[in-house]
């Protein structure tokens, strides 16, 4: 399956924000991703994958197909598939925001 992955950028989130999502139950990790997304804090890659688990160990590895120019899959970053269904990577798991 086609995804596009959208990694939130740290660096411009609020400091609270961040902790905030690291551990949190799934409306605030909503809530937080939803304001990183509208004010277009993150950057884009595409990545082809079974599933999102494959996807999370893909970018996740030492020798992952982005990791001279972008960090690994974290907390907070979203997926979206080929049928437009978005998810955000939680600290266990994933986590559907629509």
């Amino acid at each position: 399956m086609h995804y596009v992955v959208k990694f939130l950028d740290w660096q411009k989130m609020n400091p609270e924000d961040h902790v905030r999502m690291t551990f949190a139950e799934p409306t605030v990790l909503k809530e937080v991703v939803a304001k990183t997304l509208a004010s277009n804090q993150y950057a884009e890659a595409e990545f082809e994958s079974e599933k999102l688990d494959d996807l999370y160990l893909l970018l996740n590895a030492d020798d992952r197909p982005n990791g001279h120019t972008q960090r690994s899959l974290s907390v907070g970053d979203v997926v979206v598939d080929s049928t437009g269904a978005q998810y955000a990577c939680a600290s266990a798991g994933w986590v559907r925001l629509n």
